[in-house]
């Protein structure tokens, strides 16, 4: 892939993001619900398991002041 190019990744998919360069490097990720709620995993190829990735972000209820 390169500047520009977009990719669809489906439930069933397994990805890798990674910068190959020494500049700084954005990607946007686009998720259908709130983040806190999607599932994700964390896959540990020489081991070849699998383990929840868990992110929380701040929703207004449990944003800190």
């Amino acid at each position: 892939m390169g500047a520009g190019d977009i990719a669809r990744c489906y439930p069933e998919h397994i990805h890798s993001v990674w910068n190959v360069g020494r500049s700084i490097s954005m990607s946007l990720h686009t998720y259908g619900r709130h983040i806190n709620y999607t599932g994700r995993s964390e896959f540990d190829l020489e081991h070849k398991r699998e383990k929840p990735y868990v992110i929380r972000v701040a929703d207004d209820e449990h944003a800190r002041a």
